[in-house]
């Protein structure tokens, strides 16, 4: 009996054990209650070891069931676990992310976050602008004593510099293969200016109306020359990073961008007017702030793809095939010779669209004209900024709208129409000589602009290749320079004229008039000839 209950403590020993993660299988117990060899187990410890074997072998089979259970019960809370991971991963997680979403314009990330930061830029660079321009007129009128005439020529003059600027600026990106680097040059032009405009009032104390106003005019020429040399590549480099399929969503975007800038800055130097009692020094100071956040945007969050992979592949066909060969150096003289010969190879499509566009801009005088008809019906000075912000919040509002329906629908009838919501506004502020003819007339030109100014660009460039963007802008920045140009100085002379005959600042809303109907019959004969020569080659196919 001794030797039959020590065999089944040994036994039992093992089953033990096994619950507590030894490692021994179910089979264990019973190769464990074998009796040695030769030794002689009496009937009755046969069947207590029987017994007992049994029992183990069912608690393991119990064991490795509960163990089977809570492996797949831990393994089901892990993969809940991830999923909900996932899915926390998969969710925009803020309200950043969700605008992100909708901004989407590229599916290549990188692309599309250019896009972004570059709107971003445009927009900081409008906060600056409208901070200075929202005042400059009723400065240069009531503190320097300037006439519309002067005041047309005043801008004339300074659009005309910054749109010839764009000639050089295109060309040079283009050369240089470097849109950014082109860009900052302007955007530090912009942080520079701004403290000029900050030393008129100082320039006026000590020397008088005459200096400070040729001071003005040299800050407000420099400051249209970082515009315009800012401009093209940044307009070239959006059509580079966008494809055909989205670019007016691409370029709508950095307008919508842009425009609520101009919200931005106007309200707040309508805050700082009225809290500083006019104080236009500080106004100018403060406006240099976003500039300079613009330019370490620029820098450090955008990244330019190369203009043309066609290029690329020509490029590395040429090195595999050919042996290596010295590089030519050439002047800077011949360099823009070549590219004036690429103006020359644009094709027709591109100068019949550059015609339509720069009799538009005929009628898109500056902002000026248009504030000092609303001061001249009563509006106060710290409230002119705020029709300025009603303006620049319906063209945040409705560009990236307008052109997702233009890439989506007809691009046609949004410029037509557009054309037409300029003619409307010329005459609210014609024929409307109130604050309510004024706001009326700021809500239309709003439209106006949300409607046509992104989708100007892009048909400009639609029928340009990557490698001639930075060329063919650079030519329309000349052509509508002209036509800007031209168009500030009319609308001042116009304005004297009709202020002789009494009838107020009106002037330039003529010639805005005849300007934009002229403009919409250049557009519907565009469309006429695109549609006949399409024709045409389906017809000969």
């Amino acid at each position: 009996m001794t030797m039959a209950f020590l065999a089944s403590c040994a036994a039992l020993a093992p089953s033990r054990s096994n619950r507590h993660g030894t490692g021994l299988s179910a089979s264990a117990p019973a190769a464990a209650l074998a009796p040695r060899d030769g030794a002689v187990v009496p009937a009755q410890s046969r069947r207590v070891l029987g017994a007992r074997a049994g029992f183990s072998s069912v608690a393991c089979n119990r064991k490795s069931r509960s163990d089977r259970v809570g492996r797949c019960l831990a393994e089901k809370t892990d993969q809940n676990e991830v999923e909900k991971g996932d899915a926390s991963d998969d969710a925009p997680k803020s309200i950043l992310q969700k605008a992100l979403a909708y901004l989407s314009i590229e599916d290549d990330p990188a692309k599309n976050r250019s896009l972004i930061v570059l709107a971003l830029v445009s927009h900081l660079w409008t906060v600056s602008n409208l901070m200075v321009v929202s005042v400059l007129p009723v400065y240069m009128r009531d503190e320097l004593g300037l006439s519309n005439s002067k005041i047309g020529m005043f801008e004339g003059a300074a659009i005309a510099a910054a749109f010839f600027s764009k000639v050089f600026s295109g060309v040079i990106s283009d050369m240089l293969k470097s849109r950014i680097g082109v860009i900052s040059v302007g955007a530090v032009m912009t942080i520079l200016v701004k403290p000029m405009f900050a030393g008129a009032g100082i320039v006026q104390q000590f020397f008088g109306n005459v200096p400070a106003f040729y001071w003005l005019f040299s800050g407000k020429i420099i400051d249209r020359l970082s515009k315009g040399v800012r401009g093209a590549p940044l307009d070239a480099l959006i059509a580079d990073l966008s494809s055909p399929g989205t670019r007016n969503r691409a370029f709508s975007v950095n307008y919508s961008f842009a425009t609520f800038g101009g919200v931005v800055g106007s309200l707040a130097c309508s805050l700082m007017m009225y809290l500083t009692q006019s104080n236009y020094k500080l106004v100018f100071i403060l406006a240099t702030l976003p500039a300079v956040l613009s330019l370490f945007l620029l820098l450090t969050q955008v990244s330019q793809p190369s203009l043309t992979k066609d290029a690329e592949k020509v490029a590395s066909s040429s090195k595999s095939d050919a042996p290596a060969q010295p590089v030519e150096k050439t002047s800077m003289r011949e360099s823009v010779a070549k590219q004036w010969a690429e103006i020359r190879k644009l094709p027709p499509d591109f100068y019949f669209c550059s015609i339509i566009v720069a009799t538009l801009y005929m009628a898109r005088f500056s902002e000026s004209f248009v504030i000092l008809r609303a001061r001249g019906v009563g509006v106060s000075n710290a409230s002119l900024p705020l029709l300025l912000t009603v303006n620049q919040l319906i063209q945040a509002l409705l560009s990236y709208p307008m052109g997702w329906l233009a890439d989506s629908m007809s691009s046609q009838a949004i410029l037509v129409t557009g054309f037409l919501v300029l003619v409307a506004a010329n005459a609210a502020f014609m024929f409307l000589p109130s604050v309510f003819g004024i706001i009326l007339g700021f809500i239309l030109i709003g439209v106006h602009m949300s409607m046509t100014q992104a989708n100007t660009k892009s048909l400009l460039s639609s029928s340009l290749s990557s490698t001639q963007r930075g060329a063919g802008f650079a030519f329309f920045a000349a052509l509508s320079g002209v036509s800007l140009a031209g168009g500030n100085i009319l609308a001042g002379m116009l304005n004297d004229y009709s202020s002789s005959l009494g009838l107020g600042g009106v002037g330039c809303f003529w010639g805005g008039t005849a300007a934009t109907l002229l403009a919409t019959t250049f557009l519907l004969a565009y469309y006429a000839w695109k549609a006949r020569s399409q024709a045409q080659k389906e017809a000969s196919s």
